[in-house]
């Protein structure tokens, strides 16, 4: 989600545009000369953060709502809860990097402040993309398990799933963690894009960061 969110704002901003001979005038929405395309993005990730924070909302009051019609049992409330925290995780990057950056100026005088922010919650993007998936995942299988093969359901029911929805947080921590030593991410505010810089990996940890 957070990275349509960039190739949204991309889209609708137009970010550079070609001349005659095949030269390539970027825009820098920091520059002052940019404010309509800056307030454009600005909006517009604005507009889809409320989408994806009243979207997940709503499904957190159909999920413990108490009506006699809800019919959605404990272990399905609880991976698909878990599948909402990690729709939330991504939208933490947006607030405090995306939109402060877009706000900053080329002569911010706290850039150096604000250098590692942008690599940990930069990283923290990676974070909740491997969580989404992989309680996605999660949440596939318990339906396929309860519909096709009902026999083995238990490996869903009681302080099993507890385990699996443990496993699956320390899997995607684990992950981050490698990401994080190997790669150095961070987000350019001038293309709404973010980097990842891997130049101390190699081999297995190169072929890895491809994948994600």
């Amino acid at each position: 989600m957070a990275y349509s969110y960039c190739i949204i704002i991309l889209f609708l901003i137009l970010p550079s545009f070609c001349l005659e001979g095949n030269v390539t005038i970027v825009i820098d929405i920091r520059n002052k000369s940019h404010k309509v395309a800056k307030y454009v993005a600005v909006l517009f990730f604005t507009v889809l953060l409320l989408y994806g924070i009243i979207s997940n909302t709503l499904m957190v009051a159909v999920l413990f709502c108490k009506d006699q019609s809800n019919h959605y049992s404990r272990e399905f409330t609880l991976i698909v809860l878990q599948v909402i925290i990690s729709n939330f995780t991504t939208f933490l990057p947006q607030i405090f990097v995306v939109l402060p950056e877009i706000f900053e100026t080329k002569d911010n005088l706290y850039l150096d402040e604000t250098t590692w922010i942008n690599r940990v919650f930069a990283t923290f993007n990676t974070f909740s993309l491997f969580s989404i998936l992989h309680f996605s995942l999660l949440l596939t299988l318990s339906r396929f398990v309860a519909i096709i093969l009902p026999k083995y359901y238990t490996l869903f029911e009681s302080t099993k799933l507890y385990f699996l929805i443990a496993f699956v947080w320390l899997s995607v921590l684990a992950i981050t963690s490698v990401d994080f030593y190997y790669c150095i991410r961070r987000f350019l505010v001038w293309n709404l894009s973010w980097q990842a810089n891997c130049a101390k990996s190699s081999g297995m940890s190169k072929a890895w960061w491809r994948l994600s």
